[in-house]
């Protein structure tokens, strides 16, 4: 069902301004509290659930689908090293969507629901709302697990919605997820701790726009020590490509069908194009960022270490458990991505100050469940400061209008007491008048019924 403005009002209980344009859903911007409920977001998308909420779809718990149990995912000794030497040479690997199994129809209703996202201003990761995306997060986990990997969501991820239309065909410009150089990010055989597992929604191609990567083993500057952003010391990538036209044809496209997934480090240099405008359809995908245990992690709450049952006296390791948050530690997951990267180039698209404030409440609600020094980064971000800044000139504001108002009240009410006791004086003084017109009537009055006793008296003497 299309959701509109006036829908969303009713459900909050307020009313839309009226207008002489029809009111779109992008124009609407709910109260706070709305905005923290299940009701609004289901709301948005009725195929999608939230911490198994739906206005549409029967609620399910845990064991019936929702975040139901699966068999663990396994793949051929071969193709494990397979994987884990592409990772290790080209910086990347993929896994082809027939070996994984999906739930069903849970890629059209993500990709629906990033959309119907879009259409009511909102940014295209705020899907980290709903379960389906922590579904499709459990798989990845699977996906790391088979081939050996001790990776674990760090908590970061992205979503892109990149369409036909010019204001969303811009796609992603050559970038490395970490711009400058860290040993301690590789461990002793040269493996990455950090990695992205990207996975497309819809069929990445060529004209819709698709990921391009320079490969590892081809790029110098993979490992370099130099600090790229600042290009000092040596020249930096973006020098070495038109010093040396050859690394062109090291370019790789990565065409992916939807449900494909793409895993690649966070030194590989990539890029995702533009789209042509005769694209046959946007291209939606989702991006979750690990990284090894070793690293500290922004949002501890996500993962829970959990004791294996133990079979003929074996003692086993905790198993680290994805524990999907809350809806309000998922508000404050989509606050916080918003803040460090979604506002900056070149992903920055503007939400408005109304939403921009949203973010900021849903941020300082639960931002005590992060380690200070995360925390603390967040508060620092440039979009976090404009937000309070904001907020801050708002009440600056609010105060001098609610101030006027009651200066305003104040004189009308001294000026209505005025008038009061003008009015009052008034009536006083015109009763004070009637009684003195109705006291000379009176004396009148009885002057004549003395004459008329006198002429009765005078009349009877003759």
């Amino acid at each position: 069902p299309k959701v509109t403005a006036n829908r969303l009002a009713r459900m909050e209980g307020g009313a839309t301004k009226q207008s002489s344009k029809p009111t779109t859903s992008t124009d609407y911007v709910p109260s706070f509290a709305f905005s923290s409920s299940y009701q609004y977001w289901a709301s948005l998308c009725p195929d999608l659930t939230v911490n198994g909420f739906s206005l549409k779809r029967k609620k399910r718990d845990r064991e019936e689908g929702c975040m139901e149990k699966r068999q663990d995912l396994a793949f051929p000794k071969e193709r494990i090293q397979s994987i884990n030497a592409g990772l290790h040479d080209d910086g990347y690997f993929r896994v082809n969507p027939e070996e994984l199994c999906w739930e069903e129809d849970i890629l059209e209703r993500l990709a629906d629901g990033i959309s119907r996202l879009s259409t009511a201003g909102w940014p295209p990761h705020v899907i980290g709302i709903y379960d389906e995306m922590w579904i499709l997060l459990e798989k990845i986990i699977e996906v790391h697990k088979a081939t050996g990997s001790k990776a674990q969501p760090s908590g970061d991820f992205a979503a892109f919605f990149v369409g036909p239309e010019a204001r969303d065909a811009e796609g992603y410009p050559p970038h490395r997820d970490k711009m400058s150089y860290d040993p301690s990010t590789f461990d002793k055989d040269g493996n990455s701790k950090i990695t992205t597992s990207w996975v497309p929604l819809t069929d990445a191609t060529p004209e819709t726009s698709c990921l391009y990567v320079l490969p590892a083993c081809k790029d110098a500057h993979y490992r370099s020590t130099v600090q790229e952003r600042k290009g000092e010391a040596k020249k930096s990538w973006k020098d070495a490509f038109f010093e040396s036209p050859s690394l062109f044809q090291d370019i790789r496209a990565l065409p992916a069908a939807a449900g494909s997934l793409l895993v690649f480090t966070h030194r590989l240099l990539h890029w995702g194009s533009r789209a042509s405008k005769l694209a046959a359809h946007p291209r939606l995908a989702i991006s979750f960022t690990f990284q090894d245990p070793s690293i500290p992690s922004a949002y501890p709450f996500l993962i829970q270490q959990q004791q294996p049952q133990c079979t003929g006296g074996e003692q086993k390791q905790p198993q680290a458990i994805l524990s999907p948050p809350s809806l309000p530690l998922r508000l404050l997951l989509i606050a916080t991505q918003w803040m460090n990267y979604y506002s900056q180039p070149p992903i920055n698209k503007p939400i408005g100050d109304a939403r921009a404030d949203l973010m900021l409440g849903f941020f300082l609600a639960e931002h005590k469940r992060m380690p200070s020094n995360f925390m603390e980064a967040t508060l620092r971000s440039v979009a976090c400061q404009q937000a309070i800044m904001k907020r801050q000139v708002h009440n600056i504001q609010t105060n001098r209008i609610a101030v006027r108002k009651a200066a305003t009240e104040k004189a009308n009410e001294a000026a209505r007491r005025l008038i009061e006791k003008e009015r009052l004086e008034q009536r006083a003084g015109d009763k004070d008048k009637d009684e003195d017109d109705e006291d000379e009537d009176e004396d009148e009055d009885e002057d004549d019924d003395d004459d008329d006793n006198a002429e009765y008296k005078s009349w009877v003497t003759k």
